[in-house]
């Protein structure tokens, strides 16, 4: 049963003129202006159609200065453009190059018009809408409101594309939008992508597969840069969580149930970011000596507060659009939801994506579906986009580094690439954000190359920094220290 909310168009404040920006700064951005476009609900009908409401957010370059513009494409789908956030302050604070940032609520997320619903079972909530009605909230219906936002409420000098996660996939989808219009060549002078969700590979029911390699990954990691790692949990700490993970006992310490809990608390550890991966041995170390000590441990990371300073954020996210999107352009898996389920035992960390995720999807019924516009094939070429840039983290739990790059190498073999090693899903913002990954953003914007991220300062796996006790405490406890008590 899959919980979602009343299904209502819920429109977001009606149109207003580029010229009418208000402000709407926060802590994190005060220079924040916003205001509503309104746009076709259908950008392919030729007549009679309705319109919806796209909210755009604007942290304007400083004044006296000849901007650029950068249109930022947050990650979900169904995540609104507050995700990107934290990467926008980071942007707005460094002077070069004079930058003014458009960061765009994807309809049906946010402040624009929502796509929402409030039944308890998820066929009935897509029983009330058409299938066309559903394909009105597709990538490509967001895509061709990215292109006209660009194209007219845009009005700096050279304007670039950022896209992360999701965001990446949307990118190529205005991309091919553009293309489909006519255009021989792209509008944006910089395409941007972090976090690759390869067009045609990227699917959503092997996100947990994704997270327990990346899981496993950084173990190994430890086993080599770590001697108290290598002394703790043997000389492949990998193999020892490989085998406590794919126990046929799902209980762990007294804990009834209890891999299943820790299999997701290591997913969130290893997609907090650089700063909270140093914990991830000592979790399997706890679980496989079970003192009375680590139970302890565990009992207060079962019930207290997890890395919430590490994890948190207040961006709102519509699981409604996130399911419709995910639904018809996203999964290729034909496994029923048993299978998928008991895929999760046996692996070491998950966030739990792919079975919520195929929850709803394969109770999506059949007349309720639509065709996406472009086929999962359809690419663009190296030409089209002169300069595309993709920043992919080595640990990134959504899409495998090594499925990246290969992909990248394959569609767009003249496309830049960096690696950045030791980092997550997000490399230029998420905590502890990597600064080689950021002044690569920056690079490319300014016209230069970026440069390789492989020599990133190593994760304290030995645990010896201040920073590493903290995330313990709050962690385990107020008294844990970093590797607990045999």
């Amino acid at each position: 049963m899959i919980l979602l909310a009343f299904v209502a168009l819920v429109f977001a404040p009606p149109f207003v003129r580029a010229s009418l920006w208000h402000p709407c700064g926060t802590d994190l951005l005060p220079t924040l202006e916003c205001t509503n476009v309104s746009v076709p609900l259908d950008w392919k009908a030729t007549a009679g159609n309705e319109t919806v409401s796209v909210h755009v957010a604007r942290v304007p370059a400083p004044a006296g200065s000849s901007p650029d513009a950068l249109v930022m494409l947050s990650g979900g789908p169904g995540y609104d453009a507050t995700s990107l956030y934290p990467l926008a302050a980071l942007l707005a604070n460094r002077s070069t190059p004079a930058l003014s940032l458009y960061l765009v609520d994807q309809r049906g997320t946010g402040r624009s018009t929502q796509l929402a619903c409030n039944e308890t079972d998820v066929t009935r909530c897509v029983a009330r809408l058409s299938s066309s009605y559903l394909s009105a909230f597709s990538s490509y219906q967001a895509a061709r409101d990215v292109l006209h936002i660009s194209s007219t409420l845009v009005s700096e000098g050279r304007t670039s594309l950022y896209g992360w996660s999701y965001g990446t996939f949307l990118a190529h989808q205005v991309l091919l939008a553009e293309r489909s219009l006519g255009a021989t060549t792209t509008s944006f002078a910089h395409v941007i992508l972090e976090g690759l969700c390869p067009p045609g590979t990227c699917d959503f029911a092997t996100f947990d597969e994704h997270t327990s390699a990346a899981a496993l990954d950084a173990l190994a990691a430890c086993g080599v840069y770590s001697t108290t790692c290598q002394r703790l949990l043997g000389p492949v700490p990998a193999s020892l969580a490989a085998s406590l993970f794919q126990s046929s006992n799902q209980s762990a310490c007294g804990f009834p149930d209890g891999l299943w809990y820790f299999r997701r608390l290591l997913g969130s550890i290893l997609v907090a970011g650089q700063s909270s991966l140093p914990l991830l041995g000592p979790l399997v170390l706890r679980l496989s000596r079970c003192s009375p000590s680590d139970v302890a441990d565990l009992a207060y990371a079962v019930s207290g507060p997890t890395l919430s300073s590490a994890s948190s954020s207040s961006s709102s996210f519509n699981f409604f659009l996130h399911a419709n999107v995910v639904a018809n352009e996203l999964w290729h898996a034909t496994e029923p939801l048993s299978s998928l389920n008991a895929s999760q035992s046996t692996l070491v960390a998950s966030l739990g994506l792919t079975v919520n995720d195929g929850a709803a999807v394969l109770s999506w019924p059949p007349a309720q579906r639509y065709t996406p516009v472009f086929h999962p094939s359809d690419t663009i070429h190296d030409g089209f986009a002169s300069s595309l840039f993709i920043q992919q983290g080595t640990l990134d739990g959504q899409t495998q580094f090594g499925n990246a790059l290969r992909f990248a190498r394959a569609a767009w073999p003249t496309a830049h690439f960096s690696a950045v090693q030791f980092a997550p899903h997000q490399p230029s913002a998420s905590p502890a954000s990597s600064p080689c990954a950021l002044s690569n953003i920056q690079a490319v914007l300014s016209g230069h190359l970026p440069k390789t991220c492989l020599h990133e300062p190593v994760p304290d796996f030995d645990g010896a920094l201040p920073s590493t006790l903290a995330a313990a405490k709050r962690l385990f406890g107020p008294n844990a220290t970093v590797w607990g008590s045999p």
